[in-house]
């Protein structure tokens, strides 16, 4: 009995440890885009799952988002704003489309989602 109830406080317990999706993406060359949630930090990385080009952390006080639906198309359209060492990364999509630009004041870059690769739930933790 003992044993069964440990196992149960166990197994409510995991769901807490996991990450979740905020967005995600494919970009081109088997690259991926994705920024995911675990407790109050966000982590942003960029590149090959098994080799990142980038990844870095922040507080989710840090972080800003945004979330509108289009009253023309009724898509729900999300944005988040992440910094790293001078630079913003503003990603933005619908299920449909999406991507990030990378700026740092002067310059920026862009990557653009494949379609039908998107995961989008920065609505859902909005609105």
């Amino acid at each position: 009995m003992k044993k069964t109830f440990l196992l149960f406080l166990l197994a409510i317990s995991l769901p807490s440890f996991a990450e979740s999706i905020i967005f995600s993406c494919k970009i081109d060359n088997n690259r991926k885009l994705s920024v995911t949630r675990k407790h109050q930090e966000y982590r942003y990385q960029f590149g090959r799952d098994d080799k990142p080009e980038l990844v870095f952390f922040n507080k989710a006080e840090d972080v800003d988002m945004g979330a509108t639906t289009d009253g023309y198309t009724g898509q729900r359209m999300g944005s988040i704003e992440m910094t790293n060492k001078g630079y913003g990364y503003s990603i933005n999509g619908t299920n449909k489309k999406g991507g990030v630009t990378v700026f740092d004041g002067k310059t920026y870059t862009s990557y653009t989602c494949k379609s039908g690769t998107i995961i989008n739930n920065i609505p859902n933790r909005i609105m």
